[in-house]
């Protein structure tokens, strides 16, 4: 949730200045392997364009699309990538070889992962401290406490270690209707 909205902040700032100078800007934000905050950050903010690793994406259908864009009038752009869907820096210098556009790229990296928690992420953090504490009292062992639909559960230790963490459902279905 902290990293979600120091996303927000951020591309609402970033959208200031597409918005003044016409710019493009690609935000690469955390999501090696999940492109959750990618996309909540998207919606929230109303980008133009979000890429994520879940689904693959074509880079002439991406040009193609701001190419139409720009030849519609509409003179800025937001493109959120999760880092691990590519690199803002490559699809900058891609965009702007290819468009009669200016692109620039922000990487927003570790700025995510400091600052002050929200309310959400702290009581998380107390609720899952307090699992915890609950479950090594019982004699539990090997396990960590986390949240499933909104609750806090225990899961193996080797489990949540190897499992990957997937979007939400119903965000991959909106996903796929908005992908390039």
């Amino acid at each position: 949730d902290t990293a979600v909205n120091i996303a927000i902040d951020a591309i609402d700032r970033i959208r200031d200045v597409a918005e003044s100078h016409d710019r493009v800007f690609v935000v690469e934000v955390m999501g090696r392997d999940n492109g959750s905050i990618a996309l909540e950050a998207a919606l929230a903010t109303g980008a133009d364009i979000v890429l994520t690793p879940e689904l693959p994406f074509s880079i002439p259908k991406l040009i193609t699309r701001l190419h139409d864009d720009v030849m519609a009038q509409k003179k800025h752009h937001i493109i959120v990538m999760a880092e691990g869907a590519g690199h803002a820096e490559e699809l900058s210098h891609y965009i702007n070889a290819n468009l009669p556009v200016e692109c620039r790229a922000t990487v927003l990296g570790y700025v995510q992962r400091g600052g002050s928690p929200t309310r959400f992420d702290r009581i998380l953090a107390s609720t899952s401290g307090e699992a915890a504490v609950v479950a090594l009292s019982e004699g539990h062992s090997d396990v960590v406490a986390g949240t499933r639909d909104g609750h806090i559960v225990l899961q193996e230790t080797l489990e949540t270690v190897t499992r990957r963490n997937l979007l939400k459902p119903e965000l991959v279905e909106l996903l796929k209707r908005v992908s390039i």
